[in-house]
């Protein structure tokens, strides 16, 4: 069964991903506000989107997951009727120092690398592991962004990597 809209489902579960580990490593207190925060930092803001493409100024500590366009499926080395497209993505960190933006992007690093797992179908609005579409991420890469250096993007950085899904032709 082929997923309609795939590159939604497959931000949201790569968002879900990050979000969890944020939420279990600490990053993000809980909604009765009993957890404390790694080093005292200011709690971590999650978003799904750039703060700018949201219309919001850049504040200290936001995670932004992003999902560039899909790339043209290929046949899966394995063939067998398997297909497999890449999808870049971008996990921008926004830290309030640097030692925080450096503990976020080695724990974010380790949500997503190595990642292997069904990606998640949310047509209904909950998410429902999908039996057809494997998610892989072999290799995440951390750089200075272009723009960072000033204000509140004076701590920026990006991880980014290949995402690849596997699925039926």
């Amino acid at each position: 069964m082929t997923m309609r809209h795939r590159t939604r489902h497959i931000h949201k579960t790569l968002c879900d991903v990050v979000l969890a580990g944020l939420t279990k490593d600490g990053w993000i207190t809980d909604p009765l506000g009993l957890a404390g925060i790694n080093y005292g930092a200011t709690a971590v803001t999650f978003m799904e989107i750039q703060p700018e493409e949201a219309g919001l100024e850049i504040q200290p500590n936001t995670v932004a997951v992003t999902l560039g366009n899909q790339a043209p499926m290929q046949e899966a080395e394995l063939g067998g009727g398997l297909y497999a497209s890449e999808y870049v993505f971008y996990v921008d960190v926004y830290g309030e120092s640097w030692s925080v933006t450096a503990s976020l992007c080695d724990d974010i690093r380790t949500y997503v690398e190595p990642l292997r797992m069904q990606a998640n179908d949310y047509t209904t609005g909950t998410a429902v592991a999908s039996t057809d579409h494997f998610i892989e991420i072999d290799e995440v890469q951390e750089d200075d962004p272009p723009a960072a250096g000033a204000g509140d993007r004076r701590y920026w950085r990006v991880l980014s990597g290949v995402l690849t899904v596997y699925l039926p032709g």
